[in-house]
């Protein structure tokens, strides 16, 4: 297998950044969800509430994160951690995080970008680094230890190109247009599978060298934020892909709309990952 294409997310639910290479941590891929928007009660808010965040690029450079609409500009924040601001508690599904404030200002540009969210200012939080958001030991093996940042609930998420020409080929099939592989916001790529979907049952995935592992520990179980344009926020066809990946369902005992698979790093922390990379999978 080889890795085609790697990404990261630097704010929850906002477009994406392609790279050529990238450090694995324990904890996904530096700046990778390390921000996320949350509403007046300090929960998360993404595409599923606000389709409109698809429409704000970001962007690391010279020390900052900038955020980018066409329509309103940009709003920049620097990428060195003040951590003498206050600390708020914030959630992410079921689990209570910590983070800090962005500010005002940012939260101004976020109405004025998407509006208010319940009547109510977004505000950006960045995770607060002091604390560990432990995955559930329910999808771990044996001692395994792993964490993620502000990420629904694994630090990495590995998908196939080889799955998705299976999606595209029966979207077409039934009168829909093909999508692309941003729909499904991995981080990592892979091409030259055996097969469709037969990443969702790979165990480890490792370099040639032995440098590095990822494991898969979950397949992932798609929401609809995968039937929104990421470039523009647009919700053409409301069902799809969804119905389209449950119709090809490999996990034939339990009923789903499943793409791609939940990893985590056991081994390699520190190591670089890059495009081009070989995987071997067992």
């Amino acid at each position: 297998m080889k890795i085609t294409r790697l990404f990261i997310y630097p704010v929850k639910s906002l477009q994406g950044i392609e790279l050529s290479q990238a450090t694995l941590q324990t904890e996904g891929f530096p700046y990778d969800r390390e921000w996320m928007l949350v509403d007046k009660n300090g929960y998360f808010v993404t595409q599923r509430q606000l389709p409109l965040l698809a429409t704000i690029s970001t962007k690391l450079s010279k020390g900052k994160l900038i955020l980018s609409n066409k329509l309103t500009g940009q709003v920049t924040i620097p990428l060195a951690n003040n951590e003498e601001r206050n600390k708020i508690s914030v959630r992410v599904w079921s689990d209570q995080v910590y983070g800090f404030d962005e500010g005002v200002h940012v939260s101004e540009w976020l109405t004025e970008t998407v509006g208010l969210f319940r009547r109510h200012a977004l505000r950006l939080i960045r995770f607060d680094r002091q604390h560990k958001r432990e995955l559930k030991k329910k999808y771990l093996f044996d001692e395994e230890l792993a964490n993620t940042y502000f990420a629904d609930g694994f630090p990495y998420l590995i998908t196939s190109m080889v799955s998705l020409q299976a999606v595209n080929t029966l979207l077409v099939e039934q009168g829909y247009s093909a999508i692309g592989i941003e729909r499904f916001r991995p981080n990592i790529v892979i091409d030259n599978c055996e097969s469709a979907f037969h990443e969702l049952f790979y165990q480890n995935c490792s370099d040639i060298n032995g440098q590095f592992q990822l494991s898969i520990r979950k397949p992932c179980e798609r929401c609809p934020v995968t039937t929104i344009d990421q470039l523009n926020g647009d919700r053409l066809e409301p069902s799809q892909p969804l119905g389209v990946l449950r119709e090809l369902n490999p996990m034939r005992d339990h009923p789903g709309a499943f793409f791609g698979g939940n990893a985590i790093l056991t081994k390699g922390e520190g190591c670089l990952i890059q495009v081009g990379d070989t995987l071997l999978n067992d």
